[in-house]
């Protein structure tokens, strides 16, 4: 717990940090583009400043020179233009401290305020200075007010800054994601490894504790036959009198080999020797031995390529999954289907129910809901469904019974993916 909560902690700031630095790169880029841009117009602004006050032809100079004004306006301290080009707008209210973008005309709009101390640009007036004739700013009279230009605005075709604002946008957005797809692939990755990890670990265990029981199974069955055989003795020897205690050893006996024969069954390989089965045949011969279970049954053929045995173990433990929760064996139906490249077949049953709480849990060896079993049934199940590529599914309602869906891929598939 303490590794993935570090490793989620190194990630999340690997994350910020990279895409504050990516950020930041991204952002000066566009700053330093756009202080050049601003620079050039601001340069153009003056040279036209210049000429207007000198008397010149401001159109002749813009249709000559600077072709990609859109348009161009010089107004008084009330806002009232002394000169408009193009499309410039016939009042000036205030100043918008942004450049504003036209995406749709590749203009860009600049506006300002020749005697604002907060605006970056050069300023032509200076207070209580004369610059190019003109009295001090404290000296100004209202007619003065009205012939000065303190105002500018000027829009510019530039498609070239405004492609280059949208790229480095998109390629920011574009950064960060790439970024969080990277972090989220080494945390996989991390994820993956320890899972493999853990599987190891498990597998190592589940070797020994095969080993071990497999020894252990052998080594019990030996002195249950000597058991068996010492009951019987008792028994003919007249022991009539101890009839019930016998039938009690009997039944436990009988119980212990049965779970022997359950482990030693789990232990087993799952895959065993795979031939082509006609399920239908199997399943109807299976039933006919004292088992009144509804079978549903489609017309066409259901062809499995598995180990025989392991089928029948498979529905054997299934069924007897379905009696023990406590339903009518008459309850017990099971239904084939073949969907697509799969053949399912669903057992289905009106015993209790299973908990959702432990529906997670019913395909882990030894875990059992029942005061009785060994909690390998559904185990051997998984086990021999997955060695030929199916899957096991449960659905269960408290009170109303369970349903045991295994999907398994059909006989000509197999064969044709072996090819």
């Amino acid at each position: 717990m303490k590794e993935k909560n570090l490793l989620y902690l190194v990630a999340t700031l690997f994350f910020i940090m990279f895409s504050i630095l990516t950020v930041i790169f991204i952002e000066n880029k566009v700053i330093q583009k756009e202080m050049s841009f601003h620079w050039e117009n601001e340069q153009i602004i003056t040279r036209l400043f210049q000429a207007y006050t000198n008397g010149k032809s401001l159109n002749e100079i813009i249709e000559n020179d600077y072709s990609t004004i859109n348009s161009l306006g010089f107004y008084n301290f009330y806002g009232d233009p002394l000169y408009t080009y193009g499309n410039a707008r016939d009042k000036f209210n205030n100043v918008t401290r942004k450049v504003n973008i036209n995406k749709k005309n590749s203009t860009i709009m600049i506006e300002r305020d020749f005697f604002s101390p907060f605006d970056p640009t050069k300023r032509i007036f200076e207070p209580n200075r004369v610059t190019k004739g003109f009295k001090p700013r404290n000296e100004w009279s209202p007619a003065d007010k009205e012939n000065l230009i303190r105002y500018v605005t000027i829009d510019v075709y530039n498609d070239i800054i405004i492609y280059f604002k949208i790229r480095f946008k998109i390629l920011q957005i574009l950064t960060i994601l790439l970024l969080l797809i990277l972090v989220l692939f080494l945390v996989h990755i991390y994820k993956k490894n320890m899972n493999y990890r853990n599987q190891i670990e498990d597998s190592k265990r589940l070797v020994v504790l095969g080993t071990a029981a497999r020894t252990l199974s052998h080594e019990i069955k030996n002195p249950l036959s000597i058991i068996r055989l010492q009951s019987s003795i008792i028994k003919r020897s007249g022991g009539e009198k101890y009839d019930s205690s016998l039938k009690i050893v009997n039944d436990e006996i009988l119980r212990i080999t049965e779970l022997t024969e359950r482990v030693t069954d789990f232990l087993r390989h799952p895959s065993g020797y795979p031939e082509r089965l006609d399920i239908t045949k199997i399943l109807k011969e299976y039933l006919s031995k004292n088992k009144p279970i509804t079978l549903y049954v489609p017309e066409e053929d259901c062809l499995l390529y598995m180990d025989k045995n392991r089928f029948i173990s498979i529905i054997d433990n299934v069924i007897n999954n379905a009696i023990e929760s406590g339903s009518p064996i008459e309850n017990v139906e099971i239904l084939l289907e073949i969907i697509g490249n799969n053949i399912q077949i669903k057992v289905s049953d009106k015993g209790h129910g299973i908990a959702k709480d432990d529906l997670e849990s019913l395909l882990d060896p030894f875990f059992t809901t029942k005061s009785k079993g060994s909690g390998l049934g559904l185990s051997i199940v998984s086990s021999y469904v997955n060695a030929v590529k199916g899957s096991v599914k449960i659905n269960s309602e408290l009170g109303r019974g369970t349903d045991i869906i295994i999907v398994i891929p059909r006989y000509k598939i197999v064969k044709e993916v072996q090819q």
